[in-house]
């Protein structure tokens, strides 16, 4: 049986969430999961799924979607390796920053950057 929640709950849950997540940057860690961030909430797992199910999204969509922004960032704006920016912005793997990446801009972070991966340089960002 399907969860019923009063009118407008889980579109205000969702907000509360995105405002949890950029505020506290919790997406930062690699290690938080949806019960931990229900807990964070104080809310039930079940009401956090009903919230993403009203934003369209899923809890690891959105926790990539805010790593992918903060990656961009720091490729913009340093020297530093894609694996390098994948690891500070909370991403357990490389493989899932550049799935991640790809999803959001339909291309690799390679193509977008340029070559930089190996030695740290960079090209003016295609994204």
């Amino acid at each position: 049986m399907k969860q019923t929640f009063p009118d407008g709950y889980a579109k205000d849950l969702y907000r509360r969430m995105r405002q949890v997540l950029s505020s506290d940057m919790a997406w930062k860690s690699s290690t938080l999961s949806l019960g931990l961030f229900a807990r964070m909430l104080g809310v039930p797992v079940k009401h956090v799924h009903a919230a993403f199910h009203e934003g369209g999204t899923t809890f690891y969509d959105l926790i990539n979607e805010y790593r992918v922004n903060e990656a961009v960032r720091l490729l913009s704006n340093s020297d530093i390796t894609f694996f390098e920016a994948s690891y500070r912005a909370g991403f357990g793997s490389y493989g899932s920053f550049v799935d991640s990446f790809r999803k959001k801009y339909g291309k690799l972070p390679q193509d977008a950057y340029g070559c930089r991966r190996k030695n740290g340089r960079h090209n003016t960002p295609h994204a």
